[in-house]
């Protein structure tokens, strides 16, 4: 589920396309995925985003679902599904009906100005004038 969640908070920023049904798509891709694929994948992430590095998805995205496979197919993970599509829609469904705030309930999110205490972003006041 790991794997899922990253690919998940990777693509929520995704405008006029359904981001669940999106990862279906590129689950169907071949597990070692060849410069053409990565193309496609970098194509459509511009396509749908201005914000997020294709390119570096296609390879990030590519690595992670070799790991998990092999992960799973090594034994490390034994409780884990192999059929993709079945595992997303669990986890879709899983992230609908959670309390909380949905998807960031569900993997983690802390709202903006929670005491985590190590926020990314700092909040600064506007420069005065001359």
């Amino acid at each position: 589920m790991e794997f899922l969640q990253w690919c998940q908070a990777r693509l929520g920023s995704l405008r006029g396309i359904d981001a669940s049904k999106f990862i279906e798509m590129l689950l169907t891709f071949p597990l070692e995925a060849p410069e053409s694929t990565l193309e496609i994948i970098s194509e459509q992430i511009y396509a749908f985003s201005t914000t997020l590095n294709g390119r570096a998805f296609a390879e990030d995205f590519a690595k992670r679902r070799r790991k998990d496979h092999n992960m799973i197919k090594g034994g490390a993970l034994k409780s884990a599904p192999i059929n993709w599509p079945q595992q997303l829609r669990a986890h879709k469904s899983t992230v609908s009906s959670g309390s909380g705030s949905g998807y960031a309930a569900a993997v983690g999110v802390r709202p903006v100005g929670s005491s985590n205490g190590d926020a990314s972003f700092k909040v600064v006041s506007k420069k005065g004038r001359k």
